[in-house]
């Protein structure tokens, strides 16, 4: 159960990462590489997941491990969730100012 969870929270994640704002912002950070290898990473956790869900019937060890890459998986949304607020809150002071400009 708990991997059909973090699966679907690293679809998530995924759609965020490829998110046309949040690229712009890791760009001009100098931070793309590394949400690029977070997108690779977590695509790769998650083709794992199915296989894990198998195994954490037989094997305690395999839920354990299940339980650690879902913490994983929101602390990594909460990241990109800070990320994005920041994104934006840049881009409404770029427009705020560059309507006080033009009045």
């Amino acid at each position: 159960m708990a991997e059909i969870i973090v699966s679907a929270v690293i679809t998530v994640l995924c759609e965020k990462l490829i998110s046309g704002d949040l690229m712009k912002f890791a760009r001009s950070e100098g931070i793309d590489s590394k949400l690029n290898k977070w997108k690779k990473n977590l695509r790769l956790i998650q083709a794992v997941l199915g296989d894990a869900s198998q195994k954490q019937i037989k094997e305690k060890i395999v839920q354990l491990w299940v339980n650690v890459l879902q913490d994983l998986a929101y602390d990594i949304d909460d990241v990109l969730d800070d990320l994005a607020t920041e994104a934006l809150r840049r881009k409404l002071n770029q427009e705020a100012h560059s309507s006080t400009t033009t009045s």
